[in-house]
C-alpha cells in the first residue's frame, strides 16, 4: 500500500518541497540532455545506459570502424554530420536514425567488414536510404552559392540513384575518390565539411556535374 507516502508527498509538496517527495516515491530528478544529443536507452560497455549521441556514436565509430572499413575522414566530421540525423531510438537497426547507426557501430567491434557501412553516413542500404541520406547530409550543408543541386532537396533525390555505389565486400564507403560514383561524392562531401573554407571547394564534386566524380 503507498497511501501514507502519497498522502505525506501531498503534505510535502504543499510545503514546497518536490525533492523530498521524489525521494519517498522512488523518483529520480529529471536530467535534461543539451539539444540535439537525445536521450538515452541500451546497454553500454559499462553496463550503464547507452548515450544517443553524436560524441557517444563518433567515438564509437572511429574506433571500431578503420582502415578499409572508415566511415569518417575525422571525428569533427563525423560529429558536424550526425547533427543531421534524426535520432530515433537505440534499439533501432533498421532505421535512417542515429540509434540505427551507434547499433551497428557497436556490433561492427567483432564484424567490421558487415557493420561499419550500416554504421556510416549513408547506412549502408541499411539505416535507411542510402540517397536519401546522402541528399539529407549535401543539401543541409551545401546551400546557398555551395549548392550542388538546383532544385535542392527533391533535386538530388532524382538524381542520386543514377550514382554507382561500390559495396564491395571488406570495404567502407571512403575507398573511392573518383569516378561517377556514390561513394566519390561522399568523400568529397566529408571533406566539404571538414571546414567552411573547404565547402567552396568540394561541394560542387558532389553534385551531377562533379569535375572531379566522373
Amino acid at each position: 500500500m503507498r497511501r501514507a507516502p502519497v498522502a505525506w508527498c501531498v503534505a510535502v509538496l504543499l510545503a514546497g518541497s518536490a525533492l523530498a517527495c521524489n525521494a519517498v516515491l522512488g523518483i529520480d530528478e529529471a536530467s535534461p540532455e543539451p539539444a540535439g544529443d537525445g536521450g538515452t536507452g541500451g546497454t553500454g560497455d559499462s553496463g550503464g545506459p547507452e548515450p544517443l549521441t553524436c560524441g557517444h556514436y563518433c567515438d564509437v565509430i572511429m574506433k571500431n570502424c578503420t582502415g578499409a572499413n572508415q566511415e569518417y575522414l575525422t571525428r569533427d566530421i563525423c560529429v558536424s554530420m550526425c547533427q543531421v540525423f534524426d535520432l530515433g531510438t537505440i534499439s533501432d537497426s533498421a532505421d535512417d536514425t542515429l540509434g540505427c547507426r551507434i547499433w551497428h557501430a557497436d556490433v561492427a567491434a567483432e564484424s567490421p567488414a558487415i557493420h561499419c557501412r550500416h554504421a556510416g553516413p549513408l547506412g549502408g542500404q541499411h539505416c535507411g536510404d542510402t540517397c536519401q541520406a546522402f541528399c539529407d547530409l549535401d543539401t543541409t550543408y551545401c546551400s546557398g552559392a555551395e549548392s550542388a543541386y538546383d532544385g535542392g532537396l527533391s533535386a538530388c533525390r532524382g538524381t542520386c540513384p543514377g550514382y554507382a555505389y561500390d559495396i564491395g565486400p571488406d570495404a567502407g564507403d571512403l575507398t573511392t575518390e573518383s569516378g561517377d560514383t556514390l561513394n566519390c561524392r561522399l568523400w568529397h562531401l566529408e571533406t566539404a565539411y571538414g571546414s567552411s573554407a573547404a565547402a567552396p571547394i568540394h561541394c560542387p564534386h558532389t553534385g551531377l556535374d562533379s569535375a572531379t566524380c566522373q
